[in-house]
């Protein structure tokens, strides 16, 4: 619900006090300016989540997600989004049915928007542990037609691949399912031959506005 999530719906002092009910609002207050002052805002980005594989990856403890940034002209929107659907989800559905990946997703900026925006797009991809990254990306599949390695090229082409984030997943609560340490990030150019660096990884089920650095 875009309105729920521009307007912060939830009631943040309630679920504050329900998870510390023997602590005085003066305290809590205390904390939370704390907790303020300890990291700094950098940016936030609202998405809506465009496509994803099927499954039921249930994200355990050591699951690793890589998160690629994408920009794409606005031009060339549809273009892209249906490279990523028509090409690359159902080769990605066939890794998750065969176990060698977790999961798959497509998310488009809602906001910021601009010239200047650094992204436009993000695919993640996600594997429950890097035995089954490492392993999965050795595995080969079934040789490509040339006319799916030009569509493959062409899709590539369409967007700029502008960094990539690897994380992994150290610990979830009720409410907190994604809390990911990023360990270390990947950069390529639009010009690299391989769907995605470092043997693709890929996506949240869920909205990336619940991740937690």
């Amino acid at each position: 619900d875009p309105l729920k999530m521009m307007s912060n719906a939830g009631n943040f002092q309630a679920a504050l006090k329900a998870a510390y009910p023997e602590m005085s609002d003066d305290d809590l207050n205390k904390k939370f300016e704390n907790t303020a002052r300890s990291r700094d805002l950098a940016k936030r980005v609202y998405l809506e989540q465009i496509a994803t594989t099927k499954g039921n990856f249930e994200m355990p403890l050591g699951t690793v997600a890589g998160i690629n940034l994408m920009k794409v002209s606005n031009g060339d929107y549809e273009k892209y989004e249906k490279f990523e659907t028509e090409i690359f989800q159902p080769m990605h559905q066939k890794e998750v049915d065969a176990g060698i990946r977790g999961n798959w997703g497509l998310l488009r900026y809602i906001l910021p928007v601009g010239s200047d925006v650094y992204a436009t797009h993000i695919t993640v991809d996600m594997y429950k542990d890097y035995n089954q990254l490492f392993n999965g990306g050795a595995t080969d599949g079934p040789a490509m037609s040339k006319d799916q390695i030009r569509k493959i090229q062409e899709g590539l082409d369409s967007r700029d691949l502008k960094f990539k984030y690897m994380a992994t997943l150290i610990r979830t609560t009720k409410t907190i399912q994604h809390a990911f340490k990023t360990i270390t990030h990947h950069c390529c150019d639009h010009k690299c031959h391989q769907p995605y660096c470092l043997g693709t990884l890929l996506a949240f089920s869920r909205s990336l506005s619940n991740i937690r650095r």
